[in-house]
C-alpha cells in the first residue's frame, strides 16, 4: 500500500514529528510512504536521514492549479492508495487533484482553532472525505459542537505514538551551559509563546516558588510569534519587573529538544487549549515528572490526571503551591514520572499508532 502524507508547510512541532515517528516505525509492514510539502521543511534533514522519499512543491496562489496537476501527475506515478493529508489548504489542493482516480482521502485533525479560511476549508473537506482522524475524544467532540449537521460516521480517534527513541536521554551539555550545581532544581515548559498558550500563569506563580526554593532556574522554550508579540512579551516583562529575571531563561526555538527535556527535574506545561498535548506526553515518555493544567484534554490524555499533578487552570497559587509540594517530596516526584513514563510508554506506543492507522488505511 502506498501512502502520501500531505503538509502545506513542515515546522519542528507536533503533527510533523508524529508522521515523522510513523515513518520510521513501519519496518515489516506492507507501507510505502512518501512525504510532501508545498512550502518550507524545515525537518527535511531528519526526514532524509530517515530514508523516507520527500518531494518538495511550490504552491503560489491559495488555489494554484498547477499544483494541482502535479499532485496528480504524483498519485499516477507514484500509485498512491491513501493521501493522508495534516493540513486545510494542501488538503483542498489534494481533494482536487484526486478527483477520478481513486485513491482514498483522509484528513488528520489535529487542531480546530484557526482562521476563518482554514475553518471553512475544514468544513468543505470533512464532509468529502473517506476518514477523519481526531487525535482525541474532546477534539472531536469540539468538532461535534461546532457543526450544525454533526457528524458522520467517518470520524475515528487515534491518539498519537510517540516513538521514545526520539527522545533518548541527551548529552547533559544543556544542563552544564546554565551553569547549574548539582543541586539546582532545572523546571521547564516547552511550547511557542502563541495566543493559545499560558505561559504568564507560569511567570506569575515563579516569585512564590522561588521565595521558598531559591535553588531553581525555569527554562522557557518557544519561539516568539511576529504576530502575536504581546504573549512572549509580557512573561519577560513580568519577570523583569519581579526581579526573578536571573531565574528564568527564555531559551527561543530549538533544535536541541531531548537534551533540555532530559535535562529537567519537572516538566511544567499551562495552555489555554490543546487537543492532544504533544508535549505533555513527550515529558511523559522521557520519564520527567509532568505538572499541568487541568484542561478536559489534559485530563484525557493523562488518564484523569493519575499519571501527572494537575492545577487548577489559570491559577498561579495552586500551581505554585503544587510545584513547592512536588519539590519538597522529590524523591515521591520521580517516582511518579517513572511510572508514567511506563505507562505513556504502553498507551502512546508509536508501534500501537503504526497499527491503528495501517487498519484504517486498509479498510477504505
Amino acid at each position: 500500500m502506498n501512502v502520501l502524507h500531505m503538509f502545506d508547510t513542515m515546522n519542528r512541532s507536533g503533527p510533523e514529528m508524529i508522521v515523522l515517528d510513523f515513518c520510521r516505525n513501519i519496518r515489516g509492514k506492507d507501507l510505502r510512504v512518501v512525504i510532501l510539502t508545498a512550502g518550507k521543511c524545515d525537518i527535511e534533514a531528519d526526514i532524509l536521514e530517515s530514508g523516507i522519499e520527500l518531494i518538495r512543491l511550490k504552491r503560489r496562489y491559495p488555489l494554484d492549479l498547477a499544483l494541482i496537476r502535479q499532485i496528480r501527475t504524483i498519485i499516477y506515478d507514484h500509485s498512491i492508495d491513501v493521501l493522508h493529508i495534516h493540513q486545510e489548504v494542501i488538503g483542498i489542493h489534494a481533494y482536487f487533484a484526486a478527483l477520478g482516480t481513486g485513491t482514498r482521502l483522509v484528513l488528520g485533525l489535529h487542531v480546530y482553532a484557526g482562521d476563518m479560511k482554514n475553518k471553512l476549508a475544514r468544513r468543505f473537506l470533512m464532509p468529502r472525505m473517506h476518514a477523519n482522524i481526531a487525535v482525541s475524544n474532546v477534539l472531536k467532540e469540539e468538532i461535534q459542537n461546532a457543526l450544525k449537521h454533526g457528524l458522520s460516521d467517518n470520524f475515528v480517534v487515534i491518539y498519537n505514538g510517540i516513538d521514545p527513541l526520539r527522545l533518548s536521554a541527551g548529552t547533559g551539555v544543556f544542563r552544564k551551559s546554565l551553569g547549574l550545581a548539582r543541586s539546582t532544581f532545572l523546571l521547564g515548559m516547552i511550547g511557542h509563546f502563541k495566543s493559545v498558550r499560558d505561559q504568564i500563569t507560569i511567570c506569575r506563580s515563579l516569585p512564590q516558588i522561588i521565595a521558598e526554593v531559591p535553588d531553581i532556574k525555569f527554562v522557557f522554550v518557544g519561539g516568539r510569534n511576529p504576530a502575536q508579540p504581546i504573549f512572549f512579551d509580557q512573561c519577560v516583562k513580568f519577570c523583569r519587573d519581579a526581579g526573578i529575571e536571573e531565574k528564568v531563561v527564555f531559551l527561543g526555538q530549538r533544535k536541541d529538544i531531548n537534551d533540555i527535556l532530559n535535562s529537567l527535574d519537572i516538566f511544567v506545561y499551562s495552555s489555554d487549549h490543546d487537543t492532544f498535548g504533544n508535549a505533555v506526553i513527550e515529558a511523559m515518555v522521557s520519564g520527567i515528572p509532568v505538572i499541568v493544567n487541568d484542561l478536559p484534554v489534559l485530563v484525557e490524555t493523562t488518564e484523569g490526571g493519575k499519571h501527572c499533578i494537575l492545577f487548577r487552570t489559570k491559577d498561579e497559587h495552586d500551581l505554585a503551591e503544587k510545584v513547592l509540594l512536588a519539590l519538597k517530596n522529590f524523591d515521591q516526584t520521580k517516582k511518579m514520572g517513572k511510572e508514567a513514563m511506563k505507562w505513556a510508554r504502553q498507551r502512546y506506543s508509536v508501534d500501537r499508532y503504526v497499527d491503528d492507522l495501517e487498519k484504517l488505511y486498509r479498510s477504505l
